[in-house]
Protein backbone atom coordinates (compact mmCIF):
# COMPACT_ATOMS: atom_id res chain seq x y z
CA UNK A 1 0.00 0.00 0.00
CA UNK A 2 1.80 3.50 -0.94
CA UNK A 3 1.80 6.29 2.24
CA UNK A 4 4.38 8.95 2.98
CA UNK A 5 6.18 5.88 4.64
CA UNK A 6 6.37 4.21 1.69
CA UNK A 7 6.43 6.63 -0.80
CA UNK A 8 9.88 6.22 -1.76
CA UNK A 9 10.02 2.93 -3.09
CA UNK A 10 8.33 4.23 -5.92
CA UNK A 11 11.66 6.15 -6.80
CA UNK A 12 12.45 5.81 -10.62
CA UNK A 13 15.75 7.47 -12.66
CA UNK A 14 15.11 10.67 -14.45
CA UNK A 15 11.38 10.48 -16.29
CA UNK A 16 13.34 12.31 -19.16
CA UNK A 17 11.19 15.41 -20.47
CA UNK A 18 11.17 18.44 -18.22
CA UNK A 19 10.98 17.75 -14.82
CA UNK A 20 11.37 20.61 -11.82
CA UNK A 21 14.93 20.22 -11.91
CA UNK A 22 15.38 20.41 -15.50
CA UNK A 23 15.74 17.61 -18.29
CA UNK A 24 18.17 14.84 -18.16
CA UNK A 25 20.80 16.18 -19.44
CA UNK A 26 21.09 19.41 -16.84
CA UNK A 27 20.26 16.31 -14.10
CA UNK A 28 23.35 14.59 -15.42
CA UNK A 29 25.00 17.88 -15.06
CA UNK A 30 24.20 18.32 -11.54
CA UNK A 31 27.01 17.07 -8.69
CA UNK A 32 26.27 13.59 -7.67
CA UNK A 33 25.92 14.71 -4.12
CA UNK A 34 22.78 16.45 -5.37
CA UNK A 35 21.25 14.09 -7.43
CA UNK A 36 21.79 11.72 -4.42
CA UNK A 37 19.00 13.73 -2.87
CA UNK A 38 16.57 13.62 -5.63
CA UNK A 39 14.17 10.95 -6.63
CA UNK A 40 11.62 11.54 -9.50
CA UNK A 41 8.55 9.76 -8.52
CA UNK A 42 6.41 7.08 -10.71
CA UNK A 43 3.33 8.57 -11.86
CA UNK A 44 1.10 6.49 -9.41
CA UNK A 45 3.09 7.82 -6.30
CA UNK A 46 2.41 11.42 -8.09
CA UNK A 47 -1.33 10.70 -8.56
CA UNK A 48 -1.43 9.75 -4.47
CA UNK A 49 0.42 13.19 -3.75
CA UNK A 50 -1.96 15.02 -5.97
CA UNK A 51 -5.02 13.64 -3.89
CA UNK A 52 -3.40 13.88 -0.49
CA UNK A 53 -3.28 17.50 -1.02
CA UNK A 54 -6.73 17.76 -1.53
CA UNK A 55 -7.15 15.41 1.27
CA UNK A 56 -5.34 17.09 3.23
CA UNK A 57 -6.57 20.36 2.07
CA UNK A 58 -3.20 21.51 1.69
CA UNK A 59 -4.02 24.16 -0.89
CA UNK A 60 -7.91 25.62 -0.76
CA UNK A 61 -8.06 27.74 -3.62
CA UNK A 62 -7.32 28.67 -7.37
CA UNK A 63 -3.28 28.74 -7.84
CA UNK A 64 -3.56 32.48 -7.66
CA UNK A 65 -4.32 32.20 -4.06
CA UNK A 66 -3.88 28.63 -3.00
CA UNK A 67 -4.67 29.22 0.34
CA UNK A 68 -7.61 31.75 -0.38
CA UNK A 69 -10.01 29.54 2.43
CA UNK A 70 -6.97 30.61 5.40
CA UNK A 71 -6.47 27.13 5.40
CA UNK A 72 -2.68 28.39 7.28
CA UNK A 73 -2.42 31.19 10.06
CA UNK A 74 0.21 32.72 8.47
CA UNK A 75 1.33 33.29 4.65
CA UNK A 76 3.80 35.31 3.19
CA UNK A 77 4.00 36.22 -0.39
CA UNK A 78 7.11 37.07 -2.90
CA UNK A 79 6.10 38.42 -6.21
CA UNK A 80 8.22 38.72 -9.11
CA UNK A 81 11.11 36.37 -9.69
CA UNK A 82 12.99 35.24 -12.62
CA UNK A 83 15.23 31.95 -13.29
CA UNK A 84 18.09 34.38 -13.65
CA UNK A 85 20.11 37.19 -12.07
CA UNK A 86 19.22 39.08 -9.71
CA UNK A 87 15.58 38.33 -9.41
CA UNK A 88 16.85 34.83 -8.99
CA UNK A 89 18.78 35.61 -6.18
CA UNK A 90 16.43 37.34 -4.26
CA UNK A 91 14.13 34.46 -4.43
CA UNK A 92 16.50 31.54 -3.29
CA UNK A 93 17.39 34.00 -0.23
CA UNK A 94 13.11 34.50 0.41
CA UNK A 95 13.06 30.58 0.28
CA UNK A 96 15.75 30.22 2.47
CA UNK A 97 14.43 32.86 5.60
CA UNK A 98 11.56 30.36 5.77
CA UNK A 99 13.79 28.53 8.44
CA UNK A 100 13.26 25.33 7.01
CA UNK A 101 16.32 22.72 7.79
CA UNK A 102 18.46 21.68 5.13
CA UNK A 103 17.71 17.90 5.68
CA UNK A 104 14.05 18.18 6.04
CA UNK A 105 12.69 15.50 3.26
CA UNK A 106 9.97 16.92 1.06
CA UNK A 107 8.33 16.62 -1.81
CA UNK A 108 8.15 18.62 -4.82
CA UNK A 109 4.58 18.17 -6.96
CA UNK A 110 4.27 19.98 -10.20
CA UNK A 111 1.35 20.97 -12.38
CA UNK A 112 2.29 20.07 -15.44
CA UNK A 113 4.56 16.51 -15.38
CA UNK A 114 3.43 13.27 -14.47
CA UNK A 115 6.67 12.79 -12.07
CA UNK A 116 6.77 14.24 -8.61
CA UNK A 117 10.37 14.09 -6.82
CA UNK A 118 11.07 13.76 -3.29
CA UNK A 119 14.36 15.55 -2.35
CA UNK A 120 15.58 17.70 0.68
CA UNK A 121 14.97 21.49 1.41
CA UNK A 122 18.60 22.11 0.55
CA UNK A 123 18.13 21.08 -3.27
CA UNK A 124 14.65 23.57 -3.11
CA UNK A 125 16.81 26.68 -2.12
CA UNK A 126 19.60 25.97 -4.26
CA UNK A 127 17.75 24.93 -7.35
CA UNK A 128 15.04 27.22 -7.00
CA UNK A 129 14.78 29.39 -10.02
CA UNK A 130 14.11 26.40 -12.26
CA UNK A 131 11.97 24.12 -9.75
CA UNK A 132 9.48 27.10 -10.25
CA UNK A 133 10.46 28.30 -13.74
CA UNK A 134 7.99 26.04 -15.65
CA UNK A 135 4.47 25.91 -14.05
CA UNK A 136 2.31 26.24 -10.88
CA UNK A 137 4.83 23.86 -8.17
CA UNK A 138 3.46 22.85 -4.79
CA UNK A 139 6.52 21.77 -2.27
CA UNK A 140 5.46 20.35 1.27
CA UNK A 141 6.57 17.66 3.32
CA UNK A 142 4.83 15.08 5.50
CA UNK A 143 4.19 17.41 8.49
CA UNK A 144 1.81 18.90 6.39
CA UNK A 145 2.47 22.24 8.74
CA UNK A 146 3.51 24.67 5.85
CA UNK A 147 2.98 24.73 2.07
CA UNK A 148 5.76 26.55 -0.76
CA UNK A 149 3.42 27.17 -3.37
CA UNK A 150 4.85 28.64 -6.89
CA UNK A 151 2.24 30.35 -9.10
CA UNK A 152 3.09 30.24 -12.67
CA UNK A 153 3.02 34.35 -12.82
CA UNK A 154 6.04 35.10 -10.84
CA UNK A 155 4.51 34.44 -7.23
CA UNK A 156 5.42 32.48 -4.47
CA UNK A 157 2.94 32.00 -1.22
CA UNK A 158 4.79 30.42 1.64
CA UNK A 159 1.47 29.24 4.50
CA UNK A 160 2.39 27.83 7.72
CA UNK A 161 0.73 26.90 11.17
CA UNK A 162 -2.48 25.28 9.16
CA UNK A 163 -6.08 26.08 11.02
CA UNK A 164 -7.86 23.43 9.62
CA UNK A 165 -10.15 21.23 12.41
CA UNK A 166 -11.25 18.09 11.27
CA UNK A 167 -14.22 18.34 13.89
CA UNK A 168 -16.82 19.59 11.70
CA UNK A 169 -15.93 17.22 8.69
CA UNK A 170 -15.78 13.83 11.85
CA UNK A 171 -18.96 15.51 12.93
CA UNK A 172 -21.02 15.14 9.67
CA UNK A 173 -19.29 12.19 8.79
CA UNK A 174 -20.72 10.43 12.16
CA UNK A 175 -24.08 11.36 11.08
CA UNK A 176 -24.33 9.70 7.83
CA UNK A 177 -22.73 6.53 9.61
CA UNK A 178 -25.10 6.88 11.85
CA UNK A 179 -28.32 7.09 9.01
CA UNK A 180 -26.70 4.67 7.30
CA UNK A 181 -26.73 2.28 10.23
CA UNK A 182 -30.72 3.38 11.07
CA UNK A 183 -31.92 3.48 7.26
CA UNK A 184 -29.61 0.66 5.48
CA UNK A 185 -31.80 0.63 2.19
CA UNK A 186 -31.88 4.40 2.32
CA UNK A 187 -29.69 5.74 -0.77
CA UNK A 188 -27.71 8.66 0.31
CA UNK A 189 -27.25 11.31 -2.46
CA UNK A 190 -23.77 11.37 -1.37
CA UNK A 191 -23.33 7.92 -2.48
CA UNK A 192 -21.09 5.54 -0.86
Amino acid sequence: MLDLSTIGSSATGHPGGQTPFGDARDFDAMPETHQAQISFLAAKATTYLHQLIETARIMTGPPWDPFAKGNFRSVDKHHGYSATGPLADDMRKWIYRRGLPFAAPVFVVPNFNEHAVMTTWKMVVKYAPDVFNHDDIAVFDHTFRWCLFGFHEGTLFFGKDPVYDPTEDEQAMQALNKRKQEFPMFRHPYGE
